[in-house]
């Protein structure tokens, strides 16, 4: 007898110091967490039921009383009780489960069935030679109605499995394992007490696997981890519970040590954490994302955070982006969330707007956004992005010399898509890459399957998107695309801009560098606009510039913009390099192009961008 209620406290131990450490730490409020909370309660109970029954049928070996009888009954219906939570534990890991009446509903019902015959069904007292146990109908309905429990939770491990967490599959397998035997040991051998011992067990079991708290915490800066964030959403949605919340993105490069990176990141989860109400958690890379019940959300609250991230951190300016999201019906999922959060850390990369506040408007953009996306990607697929040509004249050959292959996507409606359209959607989505490829492979078909050189034309200028730029392997993709299809390297000129020279520049001149010795050309694309420098032209190989539309437009309404590009193309050509003037719709603007110098001419005065079929037309009738 004494073994065994050293035994039960061995187990009652074990409870009290797992159920300090899930009570003292923060946790994030899964409805697992809950359940599991009711199963280490419901074990506790079970094992002071199981201790105190053991002391009262020795203290009235004899005749035991009421008393004795009712907590003997009583630590049956815990037994039941028990694996009835563990039950319910294994089935909220399952969907189909989690939320079904049913199910609840006849796990209750015959759980409530074996504890009323548990009470009401005879039951037997014995104790011998220091040994006290129980035996009869009531202890045979127990250990009836607790088997099912196991079996069926088992069941659920193996019908489940491939909707469970595996972690908490392979725990609770144990944890059932461990039960059945301790169950098939007690019933052959009634006096050896040791189902509520192994229960605590598995408990342990599943703490050490899935409940500690700190498997929730992101334990560089004390915050919950971003791999729990769209779990908790999900059974917000799950439970249909409103919710607000905040994205806070972070540059993605600080120009500071390892250490004081992590010491700003603690800086800001500290400042974060002290709002009360609000779930911080750890976002891609040095984001975080902030759940706030919507009750408590304000935008006042969104701007104080905002003010506080606009100032610097241990001195250092982080430049930090506060995307609002003020209700959570704004999305009609969990992935819906993740989605404006992926979509709203890709622009900020771009935009210089820092506090956001997430509107059905904006969610109307980014719906309109996504849609356009799923068309690039299947005119991928479908081959539905086409190139149109837009020729370029030469003002000393008095004849179109080249032309600038454009992108265009027609639609599956047979609609097309303007680059104004597609374009920023594919640079925030990582699709341009695909585009510019697409584009340069079908520029070099073309150039393959019709020698328009016989028609005067010299080469074939082609977009480099920033990502293509970016890419170290572009000189050696481009070199084997001509190989393919056994083109001169002369007939491609390779337009970059001014934003990818500035944001990548040493790649951009090493490919740049390589590409021109193999016999390609360049033309720096856009010059007029953004951060515009000449000291760009002096260190890049680039052939020939071209002026922005915006720039000839504004030569002739602005006496300073005049007095520069007159200064810019006497420069330009005592580098020997040549000028595009882009954008030009009137003959005046042509005389007044070719009267400061410019060398060829690019516009709809000459022509807007056409399919191929016009444009070999177009040279058959004007070359």
């Amino acid at each position: 007898m004494l073994m065994n209620i050293q035994v039960q406290c061995c187990g009652l131990f074990i409870l009290c110091v797992l159920f300090i450490f899930h009570i003292t730490r923060e946790t994030v409020g899964f409805r697992s967490t809950k359940l599991y909370s009711r199963v280490i309660l419901a074990n506790f109970t079970c094992l002071i039921l199981d201790i105190l029954s053991i002391i009262l049928i020795s203290v009235h070996q004899g005749a035991p009383s009421f008393g004795t009888v009712l907590v003997a009954r009583l630590y049956l219906v815990s037994l039941i009780v028990v694996f009835l939570f563990g039950y319910l534990y294994t089935c909220n890991d399952i969907h189909v489960l989690q939320r079904s009446r049913l199910s609840l509903a006849l796990a209750i019902g015959f759980a409530a069935i074996g504890s009323l015959l548990a009470m009401l069904l005879p039951i037997s007292i014995e104790y011998e030679e220091g040994r006290a146990y129980t035996y009869g109908p009531a202890v045979n309905a127990t250990f009836f109605a607790a088997p099912a429990f196991i079996l069926g939770t088992i069941l659920l491990t193996i019908v489940f499995r491939r909707q469970m967490n595996p972690h908490r599959k392979a725990a609770i397998r144990i944890w059932m394992g461990l039960e059945l035997t301790a169950g098939v040991i007690q019933f052959i051998f009634p006096e050896l007490l040791l189902i509520g011992f192994v229960t605590s067990i598995g408990i342990m079991i599943l703490f050490m696997e899935l409940e500690n708290p700190e498997s929730e915490m992101d334990r560089t800066i004390n915050v919950f981890s971003s791999h729990v964030m769209l779990d908790y959403i999900r059974q917000l949605y799950e439970n249909n519970r409103e919710f607000s919340g905040a994205f806070i993105i972070n540059a993605s490069e600080w120009k500071v040590s390892r250490a004081e990176e992590e010491a700003i990141m603690m800086e800001m989860a500290a400042f974060l954490k002290q709002i009360p109400r609000i779930k911080v958690f750890r976002g891609a890379g040095n984001d975080f994302a902030l759940i706030i019940p919507s009750k408590f959300y304000s935008d006042d609250m969104i701007r104080e955070i905002y003010e506080r991230f606009i100032l610097t951190w241990l001195g250092y300016e982080i430049h930090s982006t506060i995307i609002a999201i003020p209700t959570s019906r704004i999305a009609q999922s969990p992935e819906e969330v993740t989605m404006f959060y992926q979509y709203f850390r890709t622009k900020s990369l771009d935009s210089a707007e820092r506090l956001i506040f997430f509107d059905e408007q904006e969610h109307a953009r980014m719906q309109k956004a996504k849609l356009i996306q799923q068309e690039i990607i299947s005119a991928l697929d479908e081959d539905r992005v086409n190139v149109y040509y837009q020729p370029i004249y030469s003002i000393q050959k008095g004849r179109f010399v080249s032309a600038e292959a454009l992108a265009r996507i027609n639609r599956a409606d047979g609609s097309l898509m303007m680059p104004g359209e597609f374009i920023p959607v594919a640079e925030s989505t990582g699709l341009v890459e695909a585009i510019g490829a697409r584009v340069l492979e079908k520029v070099c078909a073309m150039l393959r399957d019709h020698p328009i050189t016989g028609l005067g034309i010299e080469y074939i200028e082609v977009n480099l998107s920033v990502a293509q730029c970016e890419n170290r392997w572009l000189a050696d993709d481009i070199e084997q695309l001509t190989k393919k299809y056994n083109i001169p390297p002369r007939l491609l000129n390779l337009e970059i801009t001014e934003t990818s020279a500035i944001r990548f520049r040493d790649i951009v001149i090493s490919n740049m560098e390589k590409l021109t010795q193999s016999g390609f050309s360049f033309s720096l694309d856009d010059f007029g606009t953004g951060e515009s420098n000449l000291n760009y032209i002096v260190h890049m190989p680039v052939h020939i510039v071209k002026f922005d539309r915006s720039m000839t437009q504004d030569y002739f309404k602005n006496e300073r913009t005049k007095l520069v590009m007159d200064s810019v193309v006497s420069m330009i050509h005592n580098m020997n390099l040549k000028i595009v003037a882009e954008g030009i719709e009137e003959k005046y603007q042509v005389e007044s192009m070719a009267a400061i110098g410019v060398d060829y001419i690019q516009g709809y005065y000459y022509s807007k961008p056409i399919p191929l079929v016009d444009f070999l037309s177009f040279l058959h009738e004007h070359n």
